[in-house]
């Protein structure tokens, strides 16, 4: 999905594991896939790791509330975009 609105070569493949990558990252798409499953690289892991951190540490920080915590989210992004460029 994402793929498919990045024009860089470069970028696209980055989203994709190696194909010998033996990573721990992978085995459970290993024991599902069936023939066809797209195997994410180690960066994109990294990304969801980081991103579930980010989330979880904005919801204890709203009482609990989910939609609290994804505008928190998104205004300290938006900013930081603004900022950059």
């Amino acid at each position: 999905m994402v793929e498919r609105k990045i024009d860089c070569f470069t970028c696209r493949e980055a989203l994709h594991a190696s194909c010998g990558d033996k990573g721990d990252h992978l085995q459970l798409i290993r024991f599902k896939d069936r023939g066809g499953l797209v195997y994410p690289s180690e960066a994109v892991f990294k990304v969801c790791d980081v991103t579930e951190g980010v989330i979880a540490a904005a919801i204890k920080l709203n009482d609990g509330k989910l939609n609290r915590a994804l505008n928190a989210i998104y205004q300290s992004v938006f900013l930081s975009i603004s900022v950059c460029g």
